[in-house]
C-alpha cells in the first residue's frame, strides 16, 4: 500500500504540474479535479483507490495544488502585470460602454434604423438573455433596439434605465417589417427597411455570424490576450448596459448592502430548485455546494498564511437550503428571507423579479460563485462577474452545464494536443482538429463529439481549447475618438 501512496502522489504530482504549467489559469480546475478522474488506465484507478482510502493523503495533495497555484499567480502578477491588465480592460468595457449608449441615443429617433424588440414572455434571466440578443443584433447593424414594452407582461423597468433618452418607440409602426420575412437579410450591410421587428432566438430563420458564440472582432486581440473567456465577457457588457440601476434601485441596493454587511472575501451559491427541477435540472444538496466553498477558502487561508473568515451569499427559493445551511457552524451565510419565501410562494410577480435581481446583483459582486449553469440566474451573474474584475472567468463553479447561451451557435473546441483513447467512453483527437463541445464531466475530461457525427465521447481538457468566434462588426470609430 505504500508503495502504491508514493506512486500517487508521484503521478499525481507530475500531471498536477504539467497541467498547470501549461494552462494556467484555463485549466486550473480541471487540475484541482483531475485525482478523481475515472479514467480506464490500471495505474490510475489505482491511484483513486489509494486517495479515497486516505483522505489524509487527498487533503495534501490538494494542499500542495493550491500552494503551486499560488506561487503560479505571484510570478505572473509580481512584475504589475494586473495593473495593466485592470487598465486596459476597464477602457475596453468603457468603449464597448459608449458604443451602446451612441447606437441607443440617436439624434433623430425618427429617421434613426431601428430594431423592434418584444419582451419575452419567461422568467427574469430568460428575459434579459433574450433583450441581450436584441441589442446584439442592434449593435452589429448600427441601429437603434427599440422595446415594444406593448407586449410585456414582466417589464424591468421599474429597476432599470430607459434603453434610450432621446428614442423609445417606433414612428413607423404601419411599415414595421418583421426580420423572418425579409430577403435581403444576409447581405453585406444587412437589410435597408427602417424598422424591422425581431423574433425570438429560437425562432429566428437566418442565424447571422455575430450572434453568440462570436464576438466583435476588432475586441478580439485584447479579449484573447487577457482574458480566459472572451464571450461571457461580452455577454457580461451587454448585459451591464441592459441593467444600469435607475436612481431608486441604486439608492434601495447600496443600503441593502451595508444592512447585511456585504463585503469579501465572499462566495455566492444559488441553489435553484423549485420550477427547474421539474424538467431543467438535477436535485444538489448544499453538501456539494459546499465542498467548493471550502475548496476556495482553503486556498484562500494558503495565500494569506492565517485562517479567512468564511461568508457565503446564499440565493435560493428554496427555505429548506437554509435548514441545510446551520450544520456548517464556521460559515456566516448571508441571505434575505422575504426573497426566499416570495420565490417559494409566488412565480413572475414583480416581488420575485425585485428579489431576482438583487441576488444577481449581490452574486455577481462576490469573489467565487458555486452555481448550476442549468440556471439563466446563475449564468447571468456570471455574466456580470466580468464586468467587476478584470478576469473571473475562472472564479466559478457549475454543478452541472457547461457555460452556454440559449440559441447559441456550435461551441467548438480545437485540439491542442493528439490523444489516444485509451477505452471506448473515450475519442481519439489529432493536434489542430475541431470537435464540439457537448458537456463537462468536471472530473478533469470534456465531452465531445466529432463534426457530423452524433456519438458523444470523452477527451482530456487540458488537450482541448475553446475556438473564440468572431465577427466582423461596425468599428464605431466616430464613438471612439470622442471617448480617447
Amino acid at each position: 500500500m505504500k508503495c502504491w501512496m508514493q506512486i500517487a502522489v508521484l503521478v499525481t504530482w507530475t500531471v498536477t504540474i504539467c497541467i498547470l504549467v501549461r494552462r494556467i489559469p484555463e485549466e486550473g480546475q480541471s487540475a484541482m479535479t483531475l485525482i478523481d478522474s475515472n479514467l480506464a488506465s490500471n495505474l490510475v484507478q489505482k491511484i483513486e483507490t489509494v486517495l479515497s482510502e486516505n483522505e489524509h493523503l487527498k487533503a495534501a495533495i490538494f494542499d500542495e495544488i493550491r500552494r503551486i497555484k499560488h506561487k503560479l499567480d505571484k510570478i505572473q502578477d509580481g512584475d504589475g502585470r494586473d495593473k495593466r491588465k485592470w487598465a486596459i480592460m476597464n477602457e475596453l468595457g468603457q468603449k464597448v460602454q459608449r458604443r451602446f449608449a451612441y447606437i441607443q441615443n440617436p439624434r433623430n429617433c425618427r429617421t434613426a434604423r431601428k430594431y423592434i424588440c418584444s419582451p419575452k414572455s419567461c422568467g427574469y434571466g430568460c428575459q434579459l438573455h433574450h433583450m441581450a440578443y436584441c441589442l446584439i443584433m442592434a449593435y452589429a447593424s448600427n441601429r437603434t433596439l427599440v422595446v415594444n414594452l406593448e407586449k410585456n407582461t414582466q417589464s424591468w423597468t421599474p429597476f432599470f434605465k430607459p434603453l434610450s433618452e432621446t428614442c423609445l418607440k417606433s414612428y413607423d409602426e404601419n411599415h414595421v417589417v418583421q426580420w423572418n420575412e425579409l430577403n435581403d437579410i444576409s447581405q453585406e450591410g444587412g437589410p435597408d427597411h427602417m424598422e424591422i421587428l425581431l423574433p425570438v432566438l429560437d425562432n429566428i430563420g437566418f442565424h447571422p455570424d455575430y450572434l453568440p458564440l462570436a464576438i466583435p472582432a476588432d475586441l478580439a486581440p485584447t479579449l484573447q490576450r487577457f482574458h480566459g473567456n472572451p464571450i461571457v465577457w461580452w455577454i457580461g457588457q451587454v448585459a451591464k448596459y441592459l441593467t444600469r440601476f435607475n436612481a431608486d434601485t441604486e439608492r434601495d441596493l447600496e443600503e441593502y448592502e451595508k444592512k447585511i454587511k456585504f463585503r469579501g472575501p465572499i462566495v455566492g451559491v444559488h441553489v435553484r430548485r423549485t420550477d427547474k427541477l421539474t424538467q431543467e435540472a438535477a436535485l444538489h444538496y448544499l453538501d456539494e455546494y459546499m465542498v467548493y466553498v471550502e475548496d476556495y477558502f482553503n486556498g484562500l487561508d494558503i495565500q494569506t498564511g492565517s485562517k479567512v473568515e468564511r461568508k457565503v451569499y446564499l440565493a435560493t427559493d428554496e427555505p429548506t437550503v437554509i435548514k441545510e445551511s446551520k450544520k456548517y457552524k464556521d460559515y456566516t451565510f448571508i441571505y434575505n428571507i422575504d426573497i426566499i419565501r416570495t420565490a417559494e410562494r409566488v412565480t413572475g410577480s414583480s416581488a420575485v423579479m425585485m428579489g431576482i435581481v438583487y441576488d444577481i446583483h449581490f452574486l455577481s459582486k462576490t469573489d467565487f460563485l458555486v452555481c448550476t449553469f442549468s440556471s439563466q440566474v446563475c449564468r447571468t451573474a456570471y455574466e456580470l462577474m466580468q464586468t467587476k474584475h478584470v478576469d473571473a472567468s475562472s472564479n466559478f463553479r457549475s454543478l452541472d452545464d457547461v457555460y452556454y447561451y440559449g440559441g447559441q451557435g456550435p461551441h467548438r473546441m480545437t485540439a491542442v494536443e493528439d490523444h489516444e483513447a485509451l477505452s471506448k467512453e473515450e475519442l481519439n483527437v489529432v493536434k489542430g482538429s475541431d470537435v464540439y463541445i457537448a458537456g463537462n464531466t468536471w472530473t478533469g475530461d470534456v465531452v465531445v463529439r466529432n463534426h457530423g457525427e452524433t456519438r458523444n465521447a470523452l477527451v482530456p481538457a487540458y488537450k482541448v481549447e475553446d475556438i473564440v468566434e468572431t465577427a466582423q462588426c461596425p468599428l464605431y470609430e466616430e464613438v471612439d475618438l470622442v471617448g480617447s
